[in-house]
């Protein structure tokens, strides 16, 4: 918790990508994970979204340092 009034919800936003972009995560992957659309032509008509188990590896590069009772 924080008492600092810049600090809103949205700020967990970014975050999260930044901290992705900083362990190397594909901008294309941060998109959609944050939910941003993809502009790209490829990818927005051809491209199928990820599989879950593609943006959970992207996911586990997010390390607070928090523990949490019952999470690995």
């Amino acid at each position: 918790m924080t008492t600092d009034k810049a600090k809103v919800f949205h700020s967990l936003r970014h975050t999260v990508t930044d901290t992705l972009k900083q362990a190397g995560i594909q901008e294309v992957l941060i998109s959609e994970i944050m939910g941003h659309a993809n502009d790209s032509m490829t990818m927005s008509r051809y491209g199928k979204r990820y599989q879950p188990r593609v943006l959970l590896e992207a996911l586990m590069h997010l390390d607070y340092r928090v523990e949490i009772p019952g999470w690995e």
